[in-house]
C-alpha cells in the first residue's frame, strides 16, 4: 500500500515485523559480505494501517568483476492470500481430526486418503495402514462382497446413509 517514495523513506526496518527482522537481517548481512549470492525468504511486513502482509522476498546480490557488491535486487511476491488459506486448512485439519465423529475420505479408486484420530481409534487401525487401502480391509465376512462398492458408487452419486458392520483390528498376545 506504499509508494516507492514512501518504502524508501521509510526504509524496511520500520515496516519489517519485529520477529522476522534478525532473520531478513542475518541473510542481507550475508549477501553484502559475500557469504552468499542470493536468498529466498518468507517473511511479514507492515503495510499501511498496520495490515500485515506476508512477502516471499528473494533477492541477489551483484557484484563486479572484482567481488565487489554494487547492489542488491530484490522482486518481493504478496503471499498473504496463500499464508491465510494455509492458516485456514491448518485449522480445518485441526478440527477434523478433533471430532468424534468418524471421517475418512477416499480417492477416485476408493482407496484411504486421510482417516481421522477417531477413525483410527474406533478402528484400531494406524494411519500408514489404512493409507492407500481400500475399506473392504474393515469388513467382516457377514457384509456382502459389493456392499462397499454399492456405498462408493452412492457417495459420489451425492451421498451414502445406513448401517454397516465393521471389525476392530485386535491385537493377540500369546503368552509362552
Amino acid at each position: 500500500g506504499y509508494s516507492g517514495a514512501e518504502l524508501k523513506r521509510l526504509g524496511s526496518k520500520r515496516i519489517t515485523y519485529p520477529e522476522d527482522m534478525a532473520e531478513e537481517e542475518r541473510l542481507v548481512a550475508g549477501l553484502r559480505a559475500g557469504t552468499r549470492d542470493a536468498y529466498q525468504l518468507e517473511h511479514r511486513y507492515w503495510g499501511r494501517k498496520r495490515r500485515l502482509i506476508w512477502v516471499k522476498a528473494s533477492a541477489s546480490a551483484v557484484r563486479d568483476h572484482l567481488g565487489e557488491l554494487r547492489f542488491i535486487i530484490t522482486m518481493a511476491e504478496d503471499i498473504t492470500g496463500r499464508k491465510q488459506a494455509e492458516d485456514q486448512i491448518r485449522l480445518l485439519v485441526n478440527s477434523v481430526h478433533s471430532t468424534q465423529e468418524l471421517i475418512c475420505i477416499t480417492d477416485q479408486k476408493n482407496r484411504f486418503q486421510f482417516v481421522n484420530r477417531a477413525f483410527l481409534s474406533a478402528y484400531g487401525y494406524t494411519e500408514p495402514e489404512l493409507l492407500g487401502r481400500k475399506p473392504e480391509l474393515l469388513s467382516p465376512p457377514a457384509n456382502a462382497p459389493e456392499l462397499y462398492d454399492q456405498i462408493y458408487q452412492q457417495t459420489l452419486g451425492g451421498g451414502w446413509q445406513g448401517e454397516i458392520i465393521n471389525h476392530h483390528q485386535i491385537a493377540l498376545l500369546i503368552a509362552g
